[in-house]
């Protein structure tokens, strides 16, 4: 049986306790070869958070990314901005990217609660670029 590698690689909400209890499963390469990847499922996702501890220093994080852009719009639009967050493209379709965006964005915004931060992913989400949906 193939294992497609979006349900193979995930995130965690708290990576530093739950990468411990990771199993270890086989995935088979494209070359008929079988491995097995234990922790590299998670350690690959969560540069995509903190890229500074795999060596790329100058990066900031997806939810820096989300949050200084928003921080940059007119301040009137912060709390409306903060409250359509929408998710596009093949890196967030990861299990469980949709929690630990919303978990970050929540640290690093400048809006009070949880409950004005809501993020959106569509069906249609690994298309939504390249389809220009809107709603």
């Amino acid at each position: 049986m193939r294992i497609s590698i979006l349900t193979c690689l995930y995130l965690y909400l708290d990576f530093k306790d739950d990468v411990k209890k990771l199993n270890e499963i086989p995935y088979t390469l494209p070359d008929g070869q079988q491995i097995f990847i234990g922790n590299e499922r998670v350690r690959c996702t969560e540069a995509l958070f903190h890229p500074g501890e795999y060596g790329f220093d100058e990066a900031l994080g997806i939810q820096h990314l989300v949050c200084d852009a928003i921080a940059k719009c007119d301040s009137d639009l912060t709390k409306q901005l903060y409250s359509s967050i929408y998710l596009s493209g093949g890196s967030t379709m990861f299990s469980g990217f949709k929690d630990r965006l919303h978990s970050e964005v929540t640290k690093c915004s400048k809006v009070a609660g949880t409950s004005d931060i809501s993020i959106r992913a569509s069906e249609n989400q690994l298309f939504l670029a390249w389809l220009g949906e809107m709603y």
